[in-house]
């Protein structure tokens, strides 16, 4: 029989592999992100119903990564992409990630049709996501290129080891459903109201705001200043006409862009209340002044220097790899 003393080396020893292994988690990944943009709707995405994600990263870390999952916002909604690759020390990577629905259990439909009032092709709401297809049809959007929207969920080296985020939760299904699309409201004695607002810019010289408001003072306006919110910062735009009361209007209007944004491409969500009067010239000449808005924007953001170009984008979209990489279960030792 075993004598008691080499039981107690034996048992001695396990338990060190054990609290060996437990002590020692994969290490959090060195990753250094320069530029992170989440889009919908074509173009640039190959399809309508797409989600998709441009990322500009670098592996500081010492060892080679086999698979990032990424967490972004869509809108007020979380949405995880997969990136698998070869992800080399020291290696500055461009990916154009396509979201593939199901991998990360996300209900993208339902939730999308919540936060966006957004409709099924077919006419109904759907209450529950399909796994192979959505029928969005997505609004074309594409967020800032702000490198603090991207945040790692979990990471693979190529040595076999993960490493999970213990600061997020690694499934999103169960996520409160956000609010649906925000209405037009205005104050007393507002001169104006407006019900659609959505800023564009193509990525080069020029920016765009369509806006539809309406007068709702007695009095026709013949010039208006329009800011639309950019970040913590706006754009202004001016229109001119003769405006007359409760006629609603659509207008286009073009802004040459400011250093700090020329070369970025970005579209808000339609949101009448990103968008508002600044100052407002009568027929008569008298003006009004937003009390609420300063006489001029703010500053707008620093410019990221290593952002990603927008051009060609369309061409580059990964194809899917029809596996998704598996949310890490309870009996992983790295798992928080």
């Amino acid at each position: 029989m075993m004598s008691r003393f080499l039981r107690c080396v034996i048992l001695s020893c396990a338990l060190g592999l054990l609290t060996y292994g437990a002590a020692h988690p994969a290490a959090a990944p060195n990753v250094q992100i320069f530029s992170c943009q989440i889009f919908s709707g074509s173009p640039p995405l190959p399809l309508d119903d797409e989600l998709g994600l441009a990322v500009r990263f670098k592996n500081d870390s010492p060892d080679e990564l086999t698979s990032i999952v990424w967490r972004t916002f869509y809108g007020p909604v979380p949405v995880d992409f997969i990136d698998d690759g070869s992800f080399a020390p020291q290696a500055q990577i461009d990916n154009y990630l396509l979201y593939e629905r199901g991998s990360s259990h996300l209900n993208v439909t339902s939730v999308l049709l919540d936060a966006l009032s957004l409709a099924l092709t077919h006419g109904h709401a759907a209450s529950a996501a399909s796994l192979v297809t959505t029928n969005l049809a997505l609004p074309p959007h594409a967020g800032t290129e702000d490198p603090g929207n991207c945040t790692i969920v979990r990471a693979t080296y190529a040595s076999g080891a993960l490493w999970t985020n213990p600061a997020l939760p690694q499934s999103i299904d169960l996520m409160p459903t956000p609010s649906p699309r925000p209405t037009a409201t205005a104050a007393p004695n507002t001169p104006l109201i407006v019900d659609d607002c959505t800023l564009i810019l193509f990525g080069g010289k020029k920016a765009l705001l369509q806006v539809r408001f309406r007068n709702q003072m007695r009095q026709p306006i013949e010039k208006i200043t329009f800011r639309a919110q950019y970040e913590a910062s706006g754009l202004d735009f001016t229109d001119r006409g003769r405006f007359l009361r409760d006629a609603s209007i659509t207008h286009t209007l073009e802004l040459a862009l400011p250093d700090a944004l020329r070369s970025r491409m970005y579209r808000s969500f339609d949101d009448p209340n990103r968008c508002a009067p600044a100052n407002i010239r009568y027929a008569d000449g008298e003006q009004w002044q937003n009390p609420y808005l300063s006489a001029t924007p703010g500053p707008l953001p620093t410019p990221i220097p290593n952002a990603l170009s927008a051009r060609d984008m369309r061409m580059r979209w990964t194809q899917r790899h029809g596996f998704p990489t598996p949310i890490p279960t309870s009996d992983d030792p790295s798992h928080p």
